[in-house]
Protein backbone atom coordinates (compact mmCIF):
# COMPACT_ATOMS: atom_id res chain seq x y z
CA UNK A 1 0.00 0.00 0.00
CA UNK A 2 1.01 3.65 0.11
CA UNK A 3 -0.12 5.53 3.19
CA UNK A 4 2.37 8.37 3.41
CA UNK A 5 4.70 10.31 1.09
CA UNK A 6 6.91 13.37 0.93
CA UNK A 7 7.13 16.29 -1.49
CA UNK A 8 9.73 19.04 -1.06
CA UNK A 9 10.59 19.87 -4.68
CA UNK A 10 8.77 22.93 -6.03
CA UNK A 11 5.60 21.48 -7.61
CA UNK A 12 6.13 23.74 -10.63
CA UNK A 13 9.10 21.53 -11.56
CA UNK A 14 6.73 18.63 -12.18
CA UNK A 15 4.59 20.67 -14.56
CA UNK A 16 7.71 21.53 -16.54
CA UNK A 17 8.68 17.85 -16.64
CA UNK A 18 5.36 17.17 -18.34
CA UNK A 19 5.69 20.13 -20.67
CA UNK A 20 2.51 21.79 -19.44
CA UNK A 21 1.71 25.26 -18.20
CA UNK A 22 -0.04 24.74 -14.90
CA UNK A 23 0.09 26.79 -11.73
CA UNK A 24 0.42 24.50 -8.68
CA UNK A 25 -1.69 25.07 -5.56
CA UNK A 26 -0.03 26.62 -2.53
CA UNK A 27 0.99 24.83 0.67
CA UNK A 28 1.07 21.26 -0.67
CA UNK A 29 4.64 20.27 0.20
CA UNK A 30 5.65 18.33 3.29
CA UNK A 31 7.76 15.55 4.77
CA UNK A 32 4.83 13.55 6.13
CA UNK A 33 1.83 13.87 3.83
CA UNK A 34 -0.93 11.59 5.09
CA UNK A 35 -4.42 10.47 4.04
CA UNK A 36 -7.03 13.14 4.49
CA UNK A 37 -4.62 15.87 3.41
CA UNK A 38 -5.17 18.23 0.50
CA UNK A 39 -2.55 17.15 -2.01
CA UNK A 40 -1.28 18.51 -5.30
CA UNK A 41 -2.26 16.48 -8.36
CA UNK A 42 -2.22 16.93 -12.11
CA UNK A 43 -5.26 15.65 -14.00
CA UNK A 44 -7.64 16.37 -16.85
CA UNK A 45 -11.01 17.66 -15.54
CA UNK A 46 -12.48 16.13 -18.72
CA UNK A 47 -10.71 13.67 -21.03
CA UNK A 48 -10.48 16.18 -23.87
CA UNK A 49 -9.11 19.02 -21.71
CA UNK A 50 -5.48 19.87 -21.06
CA UNK A 51 -3.87 18.62 -17.84
CA UNK A 52 -4.00 21.07 -14.96
CA UNK A 53 -2.91 21.26 -11.34
CA UNK A 54 -5.56 20.84 -8.68
CA UNK A 55 -5.84 20.37 -4.94
CA UNK A 56 -7.40 16.96 -4.20
CA UNK A 57 -8.54 15.33 -0.98
CA UNK A 58 -6.48 12.17 -0.40
CA UNK A 59 -9.18 9.54 -0.02
CA UNK A 60 -11.28 8.27 -2.92
CA UNK A 61 -15.04 8.55 -2.44
CA UNK A 62 -17.31 7.58 -5.38
CA UNK A 63 -19.76 10.17 -6.67
CA UNK A 64 -22.74 8.17 -5.37
CA UNK A 65 -21.39 7.44 -1.87
CA UNK A 66 -23.19 9.40 0.85
CA UNK A 67 -21.40 7.67 3.74
CA UNK A 68 -18.03 9.13 2.82
CA UNK A 69 -15.82 6.11 3.35
CA UNK A 70 -12.50 7.18 1.82
CA UNK A 71 -10.14 4.70 0.18
CA UNK A 72 -6.55 5.89 0.06
CA UNK A 73 -5.33 3.27 -2.44
CA UNK A 74 -6.71 1.76 -5.64
CA UNK A 75 -5.37 -1.65 -6.59
CA UNK A 76 -4.37 -1.85 -10.23
CA UNK A 77 -5.71 -5.40 -10.47
CA UNK A 78 -9.19 -4.16 -9.42
CA UNK A 79 -9.43 -1.64 -12.26
CA UNK A 80 -12.13 -3.60 -14.14
CA UNK A 81 -14.50 -3.88 -11.16
CA UNK A 82 -17.65 -1.78 -11.13
CA UNK A 83 -16.32 0.29 -8.24
CA UNK A 84 -13.13 1.41 -10.03
CA UNK A 85 -13.91 1.06 -13.75
CA UNK A 86 -14.89 4.65 -14.41
CA UNK A 87 -11.98 6.13 -12.47
CA UNK A 88 -9.34 3.99 -14.19
CA UNK A 89 -10.98 4.51 -17.56
CA UNK A 90 -11.65 8.25 -17.51
CA UNK A 91 -10.37 9.89 -14.32
CA UNK A 92 -6.65 9.38 -13.98
CA UNK A 93 -4.19 11.77 -12.40
CA UNK A 94 -0.61 11.94 -11.19
CA UNK A 95 0.71 13.09 -7.82
CA UNK A 96 4.19 14.66 -7.63
CA UNK A 97 6.47 13.12 -5.01
CA UNK A 98 10.09 12.91 -3.89
CA UNK A 99 9.73 9.72 -1.83
CA UNK A 100 7.12 7.55 -0.17
CA UNK A 101 7.04 5.51 3.02
CA UNK A 102 6.30 1.87 3.77
CA UNK A 103 6.33 -0.06 7.05
CA UNK A 104 8.08 -3.41 7.40
CA UNK A 105 6.58 -5.82 9.91
CA UNK A 106 9.22 -7.13 12.32
CA UNK A 107 8.88 -9.36 15.36
CA UNK A 108 8.65 -6.50 17.83
CA UNK A 109 7.51 -3.47 15.83
CA UNK A 110 6.82 -1.99 12.42
CA UNK A 111 9.89 -0.29 10.96
CA UNK A 112 9.25 2.64 8.59
CA UNK A 113 11.30 3.01 5.43
CA UNK A 114 11.56 5.76 2.84
CA UNK A 115 11.71 4.73 -0.82
CA UNK A 116 12.40 6.53 -4.08
CA UNK A 117 13.81 5.80 -7.55
CA UNK A 118 17.56 5.23 -7.39
CA UNK A 119 18.28 8.07 -9.81
CA UNK A 120 17.04 10.55 -7.18
CA UNK A 121 14.87 12.40 -9.68
CA UNK A 122 11.39 13.69 -8.85
CA UNK A 123 8.69 11.26 -9.91
CA UNK A 124 4.93 10.83 -9.99
CA UNK A 125 2.52 8.49 -8.23
CA UNK A 126 -0.29 7.22 -10.44
CA UNK A 127 -3.72 8.13 -9.09
CA UNK A 128 -7.40 7.98 -9.89
CA UNK A 129 -9.92 10.59 -8.81
CA UNK A 130 -13.61 11.18 -8.24
CA UNK A 131 -15.99 14.02 -7.52
CA UNK A 132 -18.35 13.02 -4.71
CA UNK A 133 -21.86 14.36 -5.17
CA UNK A 134 -23.74 12.80 -2.25
CA UNK A 135 -21.67 13.79 0.78
CA UNK A 136 -23.08 15.70 3.72
CA UNK A 137 -22.07 19.35 3.71
CA UNK A 138 -19.98 18.91 6.85
CA UNK A 139 -17.86 16.06 5.45
CA UNK A 140 -14.19 17.08 5.09
CA UNK A 141 -14.19 16.12 1.42
CA UNK A 142 -17.46 17.87 0.52
CA UNK A 143 -17.08 20.01 -2.58
CA UNK A 144 -13.65 18.61 -3.46
CA UNK A 145 -12.28 16.15 -5.93
CA UNK A 146 -10.88 13.09 -4.18
CA UNK A 147 -8.00 10.80 -5.11
CA UNK A 148 -6.54 7.38 -4.40
CA UNK A 149 -2.96 6.33 -5.12
CA UNK A 150 -2.75 3.35 -7.45
CA UNK A 151 -0.88 0.34 -6.05
CA UNK A 152 0.62 -2.80 -7.55
CA UNK A 153 2.58 -5.83 -6.29
CA UNK A 154 5.95 -4.70 -4.95
CA UNK A 155 9.07 -5.41 -6.98
CA UNK A 156 12.80 -5.20 -6.34
CA UNK A 157 13.94 -3.55 -3.13
CA UNK A 158 10.38 -2.52 -2.26
CA UNK A 159 9.32 -6.17 -2.01
CA UNK A 160 11.74 -6.67 0.88
CA UNK A 161 9.75 -4.13 2.90
CA UNK A 162 6.10 -4.57 1.92
CA UNK A 163 4.15 -6.73 -0.53
CA UNK A 164 2.61 -3.74 -2.32
CA UNK A 165 3.89 -0.42 -3.63
CA UNK A 166 2.55 2.58 -5.53
CA UNK A 167 2.64 2.67 -9.31
CA UNK A 168 5.67 4.93 -9.79
CA UNK A 169 5.90 6.93 -13.02
CA UNK A 170 8.61 8.91 -14.73
CA UNK A 171 7.62 11.91 -16.88
CA UNK A 172 6.90 9.79 -19.96
CA UNK A 173 4.84 7.38 -17.90
CA UNK A 174 2.93 10.25 -16.31
CA UNK A 175 2.02 11.66 -19.72
CA UNK A 176 0.79 8.23 -20.80
CA UNK A 177 -1.19 7.77 -17.58
CA UNK A 178 -2.98 11.07 -18.21
CA UNK A 179 -3.91 9.88 -21.72
CA UNK A 180 -7.00 7.79 -21.03
CA UNK A 181 -6.84 6.32 -24.54
CA UNK A 182 -3.83 4.30 -23.34
CA UNK A 183 -4.94 1.36 -21.17
CA UNK A 184 -3.84 1.61 -17.55
CA UNK A 185 -2.32 -1.87 -17.70
CA UNK A 186 -0.12 -0.88 -20.66
CA UNK A 187 1.28 2.09 -18.74
CA UNK A 188 1.92 -0.08 -15.69
CA UNK A 189 3.74 -2.70 -17.77
CA UNK A 190 5.98 -0.09 -19.40
CA UNK A 191 6.85 1.37 -15.99
CA UNK A 192 7.31 -1.94 -14.15
CA UNK A 193 11.09 -2.14 -13.85
CA UNK A 194 12.74 0.58 -11.81
CA UNK A 195 15.73 0.54 -9.47
CA UNK A 196 14.82 1.86 -6.04
CA UNK A 197 16.74 3.27 -3.12
CA UNK A 198 15.38 2.47 0.35
CA UNK A 199 16.47 3.48 3.83
CA UNK A 200 15.13 3.06 7.36
CA UNK A 201 13.77 6.17 9.09
CA UNK A 202 12.69 6.94 12.63
CA UNK A 203 9.32 6.17 14.15
CA UNK A 204 8.49 9.86 14.72
CA UNK A 205 6.99 9.46 11.27
CA UNK A 206 4.21 7.31 12.71
CA UNK A 207 2.35 10.27 14.20
CA UNK A 208 0.76 11.88 11.17
CA UNK A 209 0.01 15.52 11.82
CA UNK A 210 2.32 15.73 14.81
CA UNK A 211 5.66 15.81 12.98
CA UNK A 212 6.55 17.29 9.59
CA UNK A 213 10.24 18.20 9.36
CA UNK A 214 13.45 17.18 7.53
CA UNK A 215 14.54 14.86 10.36
CA UNK A 216 11.73 12.46 9.44
CA UNK A 217 13.53 11.37 6.29
CA UNK A 218 17.04 11.11 7.74
CA UNK A 219 18.48 7.55 7.58
CA UNK A 220 18.81 5.56 10.79
CA UNK A 221 20.34 2.22 11.69
CA UNK A 222 17.29 -0.03 12.27
CA UNK A 223 19.39 -2.47 14.29
CA UNK A 224 20.03 0.08 17.04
Amino acid sequence: MCGRFGLTTDPAVFARLLGIEARPPDDVTGYNIAPGASIAAIHRPRPQERPCYDRLFWGFIPSWDSRGRARINARLDKRATSFWRRAFGRRRGVIPADWWYEWQRLDTHRQPFALRPADGQPFFLAAVWSRPAALAADHRAAGQRCAAIVTRPAVGAAAEIHHRMPLVLDAAGARDWLDVDIPAADVATAQAHRDLTTWAVGTRLNRAGAHDDPALVEPIDPAR
